[in-house]
């Protein structure tokens, strides 16, 4: 299922993991922080790991540290 997916642009905390987070559109975790420059536009994709794959293009100096959302991108979720 396609989906509208968005990059935090803030770095989680090293004890999160230091990692931008992939968030789909509908997470919470998006959803009730959306406000501002929070997060980046990446697009629409049928699959989280092509979201993810697009994202590392986009923002190539945070490539190593882009993971997904534990709640929203499970399956591209490392730390």
């Amino acid at each position: 299922m396609y989906n509208h997916y968005y990059l935090n642009n803030n770095q989680q905390p090293s004890y999160a993991g230091g990692n931008y987070e992939l968030h789909k559109s509908l997470c919470p975790y998006y959803y009730n922080f959306k406000s501002g420059d929070n997060f980046s536009y990446i697009g629409y994709y049928l699959n989280e790991y092509d979201a993810l794959n697009a994202c590392k293009l986009k923002f190539p100096s945070k490539k190593f540290n882009i993971d997904g959302c534990s709640h929203c991108c499970p399956n591209i979720h490392k730390k």
